[in-house]
């Protein structure tokens, strides 16, 4: 119901088209851009820490130190083509159809893995912590982290709009 008007929206643009100066455009849908929960709702799969939850093979994934992982590197890849036919029933989740389906899309091949989760809140953040409090021969050290982190106040400050709470 909630991209319902956007996606019959976009169905009459490709059917018809757009017309802009007496020519013909008709738009195609390259990427669809979201992150992962976001990415599970649109599709009507399992999240990313489900057990089926990876959205680019079929793995079943693996509870290890309270984390949901998927530690296979050569599993079964998921294809558009097995996505449409829903062939793993614990990947999709019951009576629900993604609004997408009706298009000309592969909710594979063109929906990307979400950066933020995987890499940022994921990968990123476990080194952080790792360097900040892990071994002592990996730690940094105090004079190193406050260098560190002047060094990114300072390169950053003019990307942050003014509007932003400057960092204390």
């Amino acid at each position: 119901m909630f991209l319902d008007m956007f996606i019959y929206e976009l169905e009459d643009l490709q059917l018809r088209g757009l017309s802009i100066n007496n020519e013909q455009f008709f738009p195609k849908i390259s990427k669809i851009i979201c992150d992962a929960p976001a990415k599970s709702f649109i599709l009507g799969v399992k999240g990313h820490t489900g057990y089926h939850g990876c959205t680019k093979c079929m793995q079943e994934g693996e509870v290890i130190k309270s984390r949901m992982t998927f530690p296979e590197t050569s599993n079964n890849p998921r294809t558009d083509e097995n996505f449409q036919n829903k062939v793993d029933e614990n990947y999709h989740k019951v009576n629900i159809h993604s609004p997408f389906e009706r298009l000309n899309i592969g909710l594979v091949s063109q929906v990307p893995l979400d950066y933020m989760h995987l890499v940022c809140l994921g990968v990123f953040k476990r080194l952080l912590i790792f360097w900040i409090k892990g071994a002592k021969d990996v730690r940094m050290k105090q004079i190193d982290l406050e260098a560190a982190s002047a060094d990114l106040v300072n390169n950053f400050r003019q990307c942050v709009p003014k509007e932003f709470s400057p960092p204390t």
